[in-house]
């Protein structure tokens, strides 16, 4: 299947922004962006990771992005395929960056090559009715930056695993032409395909590894996901359950 172009088509650069998301739904208000739009800043002064947590990226150094989407195909229950099909295209497109690596996806969508994080991902979405009218995805990948906060835990960017700076043009462009691709997929409503290659990469499939759940500490085994996008683990001693991203969080030893 080819895919036409949708994203990058319009591109608006600022130097500064608050946050890419918040300024593509000031446009999507205002009437000013159709479906592709992408803004680009150089800096973020409230840039936003998933919850409350800010999203750190020094000036000039990374790609901070967001994408206009219109899935208005998508039921509401349907709205983890749109994340599925955005962290498919950015581990895609940092697949192509570091070719060789590692790259998968630790649920729900932030994207690691080995055990360290070199992006992120955060979707909004705006709900009329039974279908999502509008979709902002936010995304960060760490390109040129070589020091982190050490509070930052598992941090890495393009620069520091290949030991050159890399072009941040040919990043988002590939970034553009991954979402093409997917989003085409999500919009041909080929679910099965996203399911298994979102699969084949998630970060712990079938690993049993340590999980921490309101302060305790406790080792499960990610077996899948349900059709809302909740984490299945089977627990030690065979039980399973399910959980979202607020009731349950990874640990690295």
């Amino acid at each position: 299947m080819r895919s036409r172009q949708i994203f990058g088509k319009d591109k608006r650069y600022f130097p500064v922004l608050d946050s890419t998301n918040r300024e593509a739904w000031r446009m999507l208000q205002q009437g000013s962006a159709n479906e592709g739009t992408v803004v680009v800043a150089g800096f973020q002064t409230h840039g936003r990771g998933q919850g409350d947590t800010h999203w750190e990226s020094e000036n000039g150094k990374n790609l901070c992005v967001s994408a206009i989407l219109k899935p208005s195909f998508l039921a509401p229950d349907q709205q983890f395929y749109l994340n599925k099909s955005i962290a498919l295209a950015v581990a895609e497109a940092v697949r192509q960056t570091l070719p060789g690596r590692r790259v998968r996806i630790k649920w729900p969508n932030d994207i690691y090559v080995e055990n360290d994080k070199i992006a992120g991902i955060l979707i909004e979405n705006a709900i009329i009715g039974s279908r999502l009218a509008h979709s902002i995805a936010g995304i960060g990948i760490n390109v040129n930056q070589l020091r982190f906060d050490p509070q930052i835990p598992n941090a890495v960017s393009v620069a520091q695993l290949t030991g050159r700076t890399a072009d941040l043009q040919l990043c988002l462009d590939r970034i553009c032409k991954t979402l093409d691709h997917w989003y085409a997929m999500l919009a041909s409503k080929q679910n099965g395909k996203i399911d298994k290659a979102y699969l084949e990469i998630l970060f712990g499939l079938g690993e049993r590894r340590p999980f921490h759940r309101r302060g305790n500490r406790f080792y499960a085994t990610i077996i899948g996901l349900t059709r809302e996008g909740r984490l299945v683990l089977q627990l030690d001693g065979g039980s399973q359950e399910s959980f979202d991203m607020k009731e349950v969080g990874f640990l690295f030893d």
